[in-house]
């Protein structure tokens, strides 16, 4: 009975410490997230600036002629 006991015990401490590492784990998973979310936002505002510096060459282009 004390051998199932300490068996328990141990298996107990384990799983918090398994829960505490996917915690830390699910927590920098987020970060990435974050950043990258960020990331895009920025992208997705320079294609839009880079969408409107062609047309304003398109016409330019098209006065030229």
């Amino acid at each position: 009975m004390k051998m199932l006991n300490i068996i328990l015990v141990l298996l107990f401490v384990l799983f918090f410490i398994l829960m505490f590492f996917n915690y830390k784990y699910q927590k920098t998973q987020v970060e990435l997230l974050e950043k990258n979310k960020k990331i895009l936002e920025l992208n997705i505002k320079i294609l839009e600036l880079n969408i409107k510096k062609i047309e304003l060459l398109e016409k330019r282009i098209k006065e030229k002629q």
